[in-house]
């Protein structure tokens, strides 16, 4: 049984809709909404454009991945700012 897809209005078997896409490598289109909050970072990252504050984004992360961050690392204390986890007893 066909419905329709909310999103982008066409036609498809409920057993197709997903929440959110596979990780893949070769995605090329990203098609996300964004809260007002996260617009607003790439629009600063960009100096008001969020297309250049995308890759800038991008270019951030990797110059912190090339100096050992990683994504379950704790960001504050990667670059030494963190209160939460440096004030131990």
């Amino acid at each position: 049984m066909g419905g329709y897809n909310g999103y982008n209005g066409y036609k498809v078997n409920r057993k197709e809709i997903m929440i959110g896409r596979r990780a893949c490598t070769s995605t090329r289109h990203f098609r996300r909404f964004l809260t007002d909050g996260d617009a607003a970072i790439l629009a600063a990252a960009g100096d008001g454009d969020m297309s250049a504050g995308f890759h800038n984004v991008l270019d951030s992360y990797q110059i912190l991945h090339a100096l050992g961050y990683r994504p379950d690392d704790c960001l504050c204390c990667f670059i030494g700012k963190c209160e939460k986890h440096n004030n131990v007893d």
